[in-house]
């Protein structure tokens, strides 16, 4: 949505830079802590076969805003950015309060479920109840 509102290339250069790095831990987040190693390949392809998707309905969408150029002042391109920038914000918001971090802080889980979900990522999934990381482990984990 912010790229509806970008007046030069510099502020359009800040608002995907900002773009990239709130989405740079989708991945990551979606699959370390939910799933094990041999199941993320599925996650992956099922995520980016819907993009592929929801980038059909897109272009329909885009055909559509296409004809509100000047409707309250702004391109259509810039309204294009904005209408599409809503579904995701108000999800946003629904995943912030209801998405938990980790399946052992999952209150729609029961006792024996949280268990089940941390035996199965032990080895190499979900570790919610380790010490959090430090910006020293942060720096090497970007340099590396």
């Amino acid at each position: 949505m912010g790229l509806g509102g970008v007046q030069n290339f510099a502020s359009v250069a800040v608002v995907r830079f900002l773009l990239g790095v709130f989405e740079a831990g989708l991945f990551p987040g979606l699959m370390t802590f939910w799933y094990r190693t041999e199941e993320r390949s599925i996650r992956v392809v099922l995520i980016l076969a819907l993009a592929t998707l929801a980038g059909a309905f897109g272009g329909a969408i885009a055909f559509g805003v296409g004809h509100m150029n000047q409707v309250g002042g702004l391109s259509a391109w810039r309204w294009l950015f904005i209408l599409e920038g809503i579904p995701s914000v108000l999800s946003s918001l629904l995943v912030l309060f209801f998405l938990p971090d980790y399946p052992e802080t999952a209150k729609w889980l029961s006792e024996s479920e949280k268990q089940l979900a941390v035996d199965r990522l032990r080895v190499d999934g979900s570790h919610g109840q380790s010490v959090h990381l430090t910006w020293t482990e942060a720096k090497a984990t970007l340099c590396d």
